[in-house]
């Protein structure tokens, strides 16, 4: 998977001239980071930094912050913290592993465990989008600046802020919000969001419900 960069023109769009393999005949001129398992659900802030729920394969899932072109986050060879042989390599903005006992997983009381994981990202809360003067910020500041993410299957809801040199500042247990996929800011300034429901464990394999 790829993080991939383009410019609208009136008949289609054409590769952004600063992508790291523009010109090259190798790659895609459009990508402008790789090394993504499979990107799911993501959101760019203020600052124009894009961030990835990254769903893993066996024993990762992460939330990926994509800074600048030419970012490799190492899969396929690496999945999850880099551990070793990690030069050109950026890790993970945060990860969990699949464990019993991972800490994401035992900060949520409601949070069910699963074989299945699935990382994901929501919007950074944008208070000025309500419509209601009054009540320009639902929350209280407490979403400022601050980037939604959870497990679809675990069901945990967190929130972290990232200061500008991209340092974790922040990252909270907010709340409880199972299978969720997509999630945006209304008219009344409440966050709404879309869920499919949860992911059940059949035996050795599962489905979704």
């Amino acid at each position: 998977g790829a993080l991939v960069r383009m410019i609208p023109t009136a008949t289609g769009a054409v590769p952004a001239a600063d992508n790291p393999f523009f010109g090259s005949n190798d790659k895609s001129e459009y990508i402008c980071a790789w090394g993504l398992r499979s990107p799911w659900r993501g959101t760019r802030d203020a600052s124009g930094r894009w961030f990835v729920g990254d769903v893993g394969d066996a024993t990762w899932e992460e939330v990926d912050m994509v800074m600048a072109a030419e970012e490799n986050f190492g899969w396929g060879d690496v999945e999850g913290p880099c551990t070793s042989n990690c030069e050109g390599l950026t890790d993970p903005l945060v990860a969990w592993d699949r464990k019993e006992d991972a800490p994401f997983l035992v900060a949520d009381p409601l949070a069910e465990p699963s074989a299945q994981r699935v990382a994901w990202v929501g919007p950074s809360y944008d208070a000025g989008r309500g419509t209601d003067p009054a009540k320009p910020d639902r929350y209280g500041g407490l979403l400022k600046n601050r980037i939604l993410y959870g497990d679809a299957c675990l069901g945990f809801l967190r929130g972290i802020v990232v200061d500008e040199d991209g340092v974790t500042r922040d990252d909270r247990q907010l709340g409880h919000l199972a299978g969720s996929t997509a999630m945006d800011v209304g008219p009344d300034g409440y966050l709404y969001a879309a869920t499919f429901g949860k992911c059940m464990n059949v035996g050795p394999e599962y489905k979704m419900a």
